[in-house]
This record gives C-alpha cells, structure tokens and sequence, in this order.
C-alpha cells in the first residue's frame, strides 16, 4: 500500500490561498476602502495616515511581487534555458 506524501505546511496560509485564489487586480480593491478612509482623516490624524498609507502601499508592492513570483513558477518550462 503506498501513501501519499503529506503536503507540507503552509507558513502564511492566509497570503498563500490568497494568491492561489484570487487574481493580480484584486489587491487594490482590496485596499481601496481602507486607502478612501484614510485620505479622509481630519488634518490632525493626517500624519498618521499617511504612515498608515505607505504601509498599504508597500504590502501592495510586496503581493505584486508574490503575484510575479507565482506566474514565473508556472510559466511553462519550454520557454526557459536550462541552467549548467
């Protein structure tokens, strides 16, 4: 009787299934409420905001890379030269 090996575990599930799931366009609908609400802060908190913001800004650049990453992995093999 053969077993299957087991999947391994997956370090950040939620980000993984994200990308497994959802397409390159989603990650700035998904951050769009958040980036409204923050441009509407009063001049007190806008400081805040905009920390807030270029932090939004940089995990958005850091799913797009992931996003390129998967799309590299899965482009076929055909088109790449192998390595000596």
């Amino acid at each position: 009787m053969s077993q299957k090996p087991a999947a391994p575990e997956r370090a950040y599930p939620g980000i993984e299934v994200f990308l497994e799931t959802q397409e390159r366009a989603a990650i700035s609908e998904r951050f769009a409420a958040t980036k409204d609400a923050l441009a509407s802060l009063p001049k007190v908190k806008s400081e805040h905001g905009k920390r807030a913001l270029a932090a939004i800004t940089q995990a958005e650049g850091l799913l797009n890379q992931l996003f390129d990453v998967k799309e590299q992995m899965s482009a076929p093999a055909s088109g790449k030269k192998a390595r000596r």
